[in-house]
């Protein structure tokens, strides 16, 4: 079984699954950073896996994803525009936003607001 919970810490991005499931996420006190993303979205493939690195170095910031083909309402209310986007949420509350793979920005934000 502690092969099993070992397994579970590792999956370290969410992905968003319902309008419920993405509010719970952003309403938390702790840091909550959001990717904005479509499976057709080149830049958004490369910084893929920084943004999975990030998550395993930081298990106290809640990562997760939202694919905006598949909920393009949730993009809409949060202002996405172009792809990737990413959020830095605290209490529903936007941070911070980066528009584009800047990998050293979206490493540095979350050093800043965890």
């Amino acid at each position: 079984m502690s092969g099993l919970r070992g397994a579970v810490r590792r999956l370290s991005v969410q992905l968003i699954t319902n309008e419920g499931h993405f509010k719970s996420a952003v309403a938390k006190p702790s840091l909550t950073v959001v990717y904005f993303t479509a499976e057709w979205c080149g830049p958004c493939k490369r910084i893929a896996p920084v943004f999975a690195e990030l998550a395993r170095e930081n298990p106290a910031v809640a990562f997760v994803k939202v694919d905006v083909d598949e909920h393009p309402d949730i993009a809409g209310d949060a202002g996405v525009m172009a792809m990737p986007t990413f959020q830095f949420m605290k209490s529903n509350v936007v941070l911070q936003t980066i528009v584009g793979a800047d990998d050293k920005k979206l490493a540095e934000c979350v050093r800043d607001y965890a």
